[in-house]
């Protein structure tokens, strides 16, 4: 389309088709392009399930016994929870899990001075709700699934191109084109937190209800927050960034679970 040359570069096809003129058979590029896509969520999730686990720290049998006698009934084989002297480097999960069918939940042993014993079996139930129920991965298949999406109306929309003649529609897909690239670079941020944070709301809910009190797991909440560690490569306006989101996802967390207690 003459009228828009600026919107030619948009169509990966022509990349995709080195000079070759496919037909039809372009429509089947969505196929290898998904794969490609979708490799890193399968080996994740590979190595998160055939890892074999580090056994060398035995397990704390006070956490442990707390986490079996709490789901006693709900779980009869609940994961062991032990403390490893490795130091937290970013983030601010104190308490976490490793990979590995026989995972276990790992309580970085600094957490141990910096929050009470209620905040941190909050954290352990928390963390054996998102082990449970894979919520970290179910966060990158969505990532994966929604830049797959993305990448191919790309394609199939660029294709579609080749066979239409009506300058006025070829116009039309060509802004439709631009419209979903400018859309997905400007709304990919908002919907990752928006992802985030309705992944650590299920593991909230989850941990409240079982342990059928509230106030261990926003105080944990909030002082994970307040020791949050930024990457060493982060600086200045990310820096700032970084934290303030940190401030706000914790803060739409507590008020979550307030309004949820207020209806029970």
């Amino acid at each position: 389309c003459h009228l828009c040359p600026w919107i030619l570069p948009v169509q990966p096809v022509e990349l995709l088709m080195a000079g070759y003129n496919l037909g039809l058979y372009m429509f089947l590029i969505p196929v290898p392009a998904s794969f490609i896509i979708m490799a890193p969520s399968l080996f994740i999730r590979h190595r998160s399930l055939n890892t074999e686990p580090k056994m060398g720290i035995p397990s704390d049998n006070g956490y442990t016994g707390n986490l079996r006698e709490s789901l006693r009934g709900i779980d009869e084989n609940p994961p062991e929870v032990f403390i490893s002297p490795a130091p937290l480097r970013t983030g601010s999960s104190f308490v976490t899990y490793t990979d590995g069918r026989a995972g276990r939940i790992l309580i970085h042993s600094e957490a141990l001075n910096a929050f009470t014993e209620e905040e941190i079996n909050s954290a352990v139930f928390k963390k054996y709700f998102e082990k449970r129920n894979g919520d970290a991965l179910r966060f990158i298949y969505k990532v994966n699934f929604m830049v797959m999406l993305y990448v191919n109306a790309l394609i199939i929309l660029g294709s579609i191109v080749h066979f239409i003649h009506d300058q006025s529609f070829q116009l039309a897909v060509l802004l439709t084109l631009a419209a979903i690239t400018f859309g997905f670079i400007l709304s990919f941020q908002f919907i990752i937190r928006l992802m985030v944070y309705r992944k650590e709301t299920v593991s909230d809910l989850a941990t409240a209800r079982v342990l059928g009190d509230f106030s261990g797991l926003k105080s944990y909440i909030v002082k994970s927050t307040d020791n949050y560690r930024v990457s060493p490569l982060v600086v200045g306006k990310r820096y700032e960034r970084a934290i303030n989101f940190q401030k706000k996802l914790a803060g739409k967390r507590i008020r979550y679970l307030e309004a949820v207690k207020q209806s029970i």
